[in-house]
């Protein structure tokens, strides 16, 4: 696999922690809750489960 498609899937892994992230700043939360839901996330996306955050979520802008 070249460099440019790993750059791609992990962009791709991140499009639906970003609409999160957003999400959070939008929900006016706490920095402290932000973390620990972007955190949370993070794991999520490591471990490859993240992708219906975004169809649950209905929010994907980059």
């Amino acid at each position: 696999m070249s460099l440019k498609q790993h750059l791609e899937k992990f962009r791709e892994q991140l499009r639906p922690v970003k609409a999160v992230v957003k999400l959070c700043l939008f929900m006016e939360l706490t920095p402290q809750e932000r973390s620990m839901i972007v955190d949370m996330n993070m794991r999520a996306a490591e471990n490859g489960v993240l992708k219906t955050v975004k169809e649950g979520l209905r929010y994907d802008h980059d």
